[in-house]
């Protein structure tokens, strides 16, 4: 599998040499053992889960060429979260100031530029083709931003490359458990976290894992066969394993993918992340 791109031309989070959302398996490991220390650090093509704190300590390495780091997680492309406490109006661009209960940062939106950021009010972005309407967003809202992190001036700059107003608040506990896992994961790459081996994924342990664990690969059940393939990939896969990559995987129809995946829902062993099409073990 080279450069596969499960989510197509149009799904994806910006352009600048960054893969949209893809998968590209000369590289298909968050971490990059020859990193500066021995430390693991993450890919640039994967999304870092960050809070507004570690970007606002972020420090440059490497000169003006370098990357931005924090806390030992190199930042390129990025997500946070929070609630908008102040917006600016200007000519040509909006200012945001979002706070997520580590600090305060301002974004900047440029008015009417599809060719920048978009804005999805409900992580959908078909519509009538004026996504960068920046009066969707009021104060109090809260948003997950998707940026990337470039260096101009000697000073950390955002380029926003996509707002979405967040509708189910289960995803903001969720997006700050997942900046402590990979935290943890960084910079403790020996950790269970890290090599969880053959332990268990999650918390509990039910009478189908371990049936499912005692079965040969070839005779488990396909829903059985899709949760081994989510827990495998979820470890470099923090934004959900997509059904499109693991259809083109495991060489099943998607349909029959999307099923497996419901009942491993009902079942309440795997939950959806930021759609219907990403998935994460229990």
């Amino acid at each position: 599998m080279n450069n596969y791109n499960a989510y197509g031309d149009g799904a994806g989070y910006g352009s600048g040499g960054h893969l949209d959302g893809g998968f590209d398996n000369s590289n298909n490991s968050q971490f990059d053992s020859n990193s500066q220390g021995g430390k693991p650090r993450y890919a640039k093509q994967f999304i870092v889960p960050v809070t507004v704190k570690m970007l606002n300590e972020a420090t440059l390495e490497g000169g003006h060429d370098g990357s931005y780091f924090t806390h030992g997680v190199e930042l390129s492309y990025v997500r946070f979260i929070g609630v908008i406490r102040e917006i600016n109006p200007e000519e040509t661009h909006t200012r945001y100031s979002i706070e997520d209960g580590t600090g305060l940062i301002t974004i900047r939106i440029w008015n009417n530029d599809a060719s920048t950021a978009h804005f999805d009010n409900d992580n959908d972005n078909e519509g009538d083709g004026d996504s960068n309407n920046n009066n969707e967003y009021l104060t109090g809202d809260y948003v997950e931003v998707v940026a990337t992190i470039r260096e101009f001036n000697n000073k950390i700059q955002i380029q926003t490359q996509k707002v979405s107003k967040i509708k189910d608040f289960n995803f903001i506990p969720y997006h700050f458990l997942n900046v402590a896992k990979n935290y943890l994961t960084i910079n403790n790459p020996n950790s269970e976290i890290s090599n969880p081996g053959s332990k268990s994924d999650g918390l509990f342990v039910s009478d189908n894992d371990i049936n499912s664990q005692a079965k040969p690969s070839a005779t488990k059940s396909l829903p059985d066969r899709v949760l081994d393939f989510i827990k495998q990939h979820s470890q470099t896969m923090s934004d959900g394993v997509h059904t499109q990559f693991m259809s083109h995987e495991l060489n099943i129809p998607i349909d029959q993918i999307t099923d497996a995946v419901n009942n491993l829902v009902d079942d309440g062993r795997i939950f959806s992340t930021n759609d219907d099409t990403q998935f994460l073990p229990l």
